[in-house]
């Protein structure tokens, strides 16, 4: 299944892996193509068991001419597609006298052969190029079977390591853009529909993610949280995209973020003095926070500063936490936050104090809504490290009822 439904993302040292995470598969490869702009996928729209049958005409009608009827172009799709198929050609051609049943090849075009893929499924995808075209490959020829042995007492343990992943011989030219891409297919050996999950199927998002991505599929299930997890933000999303969110479990459900704010403390210019002139780029350090307990910070850089700021922001939304607040709006408690050469002292203060600090240690109590503290900067001066030590202070923060679970008291005994 890894190898036509996986997702590769970099293991988490001394948690065991998930196998589906190993290398990327077949899908997730054709997605990659399609983002590069090698791939013009048919925009047909989604097929049913109803539609497939003039669905596979119309979509194989597109690919050019010489490759279609060579008698080398193949046509991937998962076993339940191909079921559907079969049953849709009986609907519509069961009566005729010539029928054939079960047909692997597409009906109008013979020359093109059908290949069923087991664990595709659900997937709505369709996948036509020459047979042979994508394949498994290893990281370096021969490692798979690179086998070691060890003997322990009566035990031989054999086995080897390698890096494998789908990829394929042709692709297709590569473009700066899809509207740059010819209507015809002319420059691409791979050719497929643009639907791949259909729009009943759900995807299950990580446990605790405040920004759940939508790069692979726009209908997303919530799972159970260890946390109260609210979303901030829903990266690769697209204005007027339309998306749906399904709570799966309702153990700390999934909820709305309220507005955030974002202030930027700090903006930096970097010089690079090259052949010919000089190369300028800024970063910008951002704090995002609710007003309500939960902030975060981010650092953005890029060769203009509001992609620098607009990073930052992103940044500081999949980094936030959540602060512990008194009723007056103060922290329950002294602590001195300490990063590198920065050290902050933050303690509370009565109702009417208001926020006593400097310019950055003020725009995260604003963030976080802390209207009562004192607070002094006993380190460096450094933005970035008074910043730091700020964050690092109030991730020790504890309210009174986290005190007295941890000392195994409840509250009717303190």
């Amino acid at each position: 299944i890894r190898r036509i439904r996986g997702v590769r993302k970099n293991p988490t040292v001394n948690v065991a892996g998930v196998a589906l995470q190993a290398s990327n598969g077949l899908m997730k490869f054709l997605k990659n193509q399609i983002a590069a702009f090698k791939i013009r996928p048919f925009a047909l729209g989604e097929w049913t068991s109803s539609t497939i049958a003039p669905y596979i005409r119309d979509a194989t009608k597109l690919i050019p001419e010489v490759l279609r009827d060579s008698g080398r172009i193949v046509l991937y799709m998962s076993t339940d597609a191909l079921s559907d198929y079969h049953t849709h050609l009986e609907t519509l051609y069961g009566l005729n006298q010539d029928y054939k049943a079960d047909l692997m090849y597409v009906k109008e075009y013979p020359s093109v052969k059908i290949i069923a893929i087991p664990g595709m499924a659900p997937s709505k995808r369709m996948i036509w190029t020459i047979e042979g075209n994508i394949s498994l490959f290893e990281d370096r020829p021969g490692e798979m079977l690179n086998f070691s042995l060890e003997q322990q007492d009566w035990t031989l343990k054999v086995w080897s390591n390698w890096r494998e992943s789908v990829w394929a011989y042709l692709v297709g030219k590569k473009f700066a853009s899809a509207a740059e891409m010819p209507a015809d297919y002319s420059t691409q050996l791979i050719f497929c529909n643009d639907v791949d999950e259909p729009a009943t199927f759900f995807i299950p998002m990580e446990a605790n993610n405040t920004t759940p991505s939508v790069l692979n599929h726009t209908s997303l299930v919530s799972v159970s949280n260890s946390l109260a997890t609210a979303i901030t933000d829903i990266l690769d999303s697209a204005v007027g995209q339309n998306i749906r969110l399904k709570c799966g479990n309702a153990t700390n459900a999934n909820s709305e973020a309220g507005e955030f704010k974002d202030q930027v403390i700090y903006v930096g210019r970097v010089t690079k003095v090259v052949k010919g002139g000089k190369n300028f780029s800024f970063s910008a350090l951002v704090v995002v926070g609710d007003g309500n307990g939960k902030v975060g910070f981010g650092l953005g850089k890029a060769l203009e500063v509001p992609s620098a700021i607009k990073k930052g922001i992103e940044s500081a939304k999949r980094n936030m936490i959540r602060v512990p607040l008194t009723p007056n709006g103060s922290l329950p408690h002294p602590v001195t936050g300490v990063f590198g050469s920065g050290s902050v002292l933050l303690k509370p203060a009565p109702e009417g104090t208001g926020i006593i600090a400097g310019a950055a240690v003020r725009a995260i109590m604003e963030a976080a809504g802390v209207h009562n503290v004192m607070t002094k900067s006993l380190g460096s001066s450094n933005p970035h490290n008074v910043v730091r030590a700020t964050f690092e202070g109030l991730k020790e923060l504890m309210d009174p009822y986290t005190v007295l679970t941890n000392r195994g008291l409840d509250q009717a005994e303190a």
